[in-house]
């Protein structure tokens, strides 16, 4: 409808990163060629001493679809992860570790099974 803006994400792509240098570019480079387009991606700084955050940051300023959050000193993976999940504006949330790399059609495949299990209007009674 008009006026109402963009939709909102399907799928929040979620990433603690603690001193993730040597294999976040490719990690984040995963997660922005997902099939399933309308993804956003939250990467939580967990006060990285490497160059993580320069990289998550030149990431952020070349796609809109990253949002990062700094922690400024590290608070631990359980603290992070909470941090994403608050920020996180899609209907379903998909953890990726700064040390890992998605298939490109995991986020769709997730999505569509995700939504098999929602229940429709008509099925409640």
């Amino acid at each position: 409808m008009p006026g109402q803006g963009p939709c909102p994400p399907q799928v929040s792509i979620c990433m603690p990163v603690y001193d993730g240098e040597p294999y976040l570019a490719a990690a984040l480079d995963s997660a922005l060629t997902q099939t399933l387009q309308n993804i956003e991606v939250i990467c939580v700084d967990d006060g990285s001493t490497d160059g993580s955050l320069a990289i998550l940051r030149s990431y952020a300023a070349k796609y809109p679809r990253i949002t990062v959050l700094e922690n400024g000193i590290n608070r631990g993976t359980h603290y992070s992860r909470m941090r994403a999940i608050l920020a996180a504006k899609g209907d379903f949330i998909l953890w990726l570790d700064s040390d890992d790399e998605l298939y490109p059609d995991v986020a769709e495949k997730f999505w569509l099974k995700q939504m098999q299990q929602v229940p429709t209007s008509s099925s409640i009674r």
